[in-house]
């Protein structure tokens, strides 16, 4: 995956969207879980969907809230075998016209704001990239097997001495005998 080509080009104009709001359901195809799994490095993605609302705020601000939904598997860091997971998260994102011209430092942001600020390009809200990212954010970044520990994996063999050893032993060896 190249960086200018998001793996879900879901996006929804800003024209489509009156001041009273629109539900967005959009579930993914096929070829966009692929590209996906693909790109988060899953084993699979069975299922992904968002189901929210796109409002119109004052002053050309948009605001998109909802609900993520995936079935996957990703890889256990210690056996490599499938683990199932179900991502299960909320979404709240206002698009600013100006957010990408703003600098951080200018921005109003109140402390309690719950919502992400993204930029409006082209007329359109990102939506499929903002899903990416979140799901992104979600996976859980170090997935086990169920009873699979790394202590397990950092123990010494059966039988091996585990008394510590001397770092200088070695060089005592060494020593001339007098």
């Amino acid at each position: 995956m190249t960086d200018d080509i998001p793996p879900l080009e879901w996006t929804l104009a800003v024209d489509a969207v009156p001041d009273r709001g629109i539900p967005v359901v959009v579930v993914a195809t096929d070829a966009e879980r692929a590209s996906v799994a693909k790109a988060l490095s899953l084993l699979s993605l069975a299922q992904l969907k968002f189901a929210g609302r796109a409002v119109h705020l004052a002053g050309g601000r948009y605001r998109l809230t909802g609900q993520i939904t995936a079935e996957l598997e990703q890889a256990c860091v210690i056996t490599l075998d499938p683990v199932p997971a179900r991502i299960d998260c909320a979404l709240d994102v206002e698009f600013r016209p100006d957010a990408m011209a703003t600098p951080l430092a200018e921005v109003d942001v109140e402390l309690d704001e719950a919502s992400e600020i993204e930029p409006i390009v082209k007329g359109r809200l990102e939506t499929g990239r903002v899903v990416y990212e979140t799901l992104a954010a979600a996976l859980e970044p170090y997935p086990r097997k169920p009873g699979e520990a790394i202590d397990e994996m950092l123990a010494a063999p059966k039988g091996a001495d585990t008394a510590k050893a001397n770092p200088f032993a070695v060089l005592a060896k060494l020593k001339p005998k007098s």
